[in-house]
């Protein structure tokens, strides 16, 4: 929608996303820097698995099993805290994951998909579109379009 306006509002638009996009990625990089301090300790000890364990094909029911909680507390703890669903997080750790490897690779989206954890591509298409409101090929053509830092206004 913003590449369809040539007002000046849309040219910083696009750029509150891309700054959005780095603290996404910042944020992947640190679980701790990802909750509150005053976060439920098993709530911390599952983020923290997650965001070691995320390769391949993590499930839920892992997470709850390592942090000796049932699946039911585990998703209440993330809707009482984090206000989404241990899937929801999951699936945000694995899009931070996917977005800086997307951006520097020409590599197949679908290996990089698989790689990051998403079960295939649809589900990588469905999720990436949810956050974006975009495909991921849509998003990054995007971002090409958007002027680099080091470019005069």
């Amino acid at each position: 929608r913003e590449d369809a306006s040539p007002s000046p509002e849309s040219h910083f638009a696009k750029i509150a996303l891309f700054m959005r996009i780095v603290v996404f990625i910042l944020r992947s990089r640190n679980p701790e820097t990802a909750l509150p301090q005053s976060s439920n300790a098993k709530l911390r000890e599952a983020v923290i698995f997650m965001y070691r364990n995320n390769s391949g094909q993590l499930k839920i029911s892992d997470v709850a099993k390592a942090c000796n909680v049932t699946i039911r507390t585990l998703q209440r703890l993330f809707k009482a805290h984090l206000n989404k669903t241990p899937e929801e997080y999951l699936s945000e750790i694995r899009l931070n994951r996917f977005i800086p490897q997307y951006l520097n690779s020409d590599g197949k989206i679908r290996d990089l998909a698989v790689r990051c954890g998403f079960s295939d591509i649809g589900q990588l298409n469905r999720r990436f579109k949810k956050r974006f409101g975009c495909s991921p090929r849509e998003w990054r053509k995007r971002q090409q379009l958007l002027p680099s830092a080091d470019a005069e206004p």
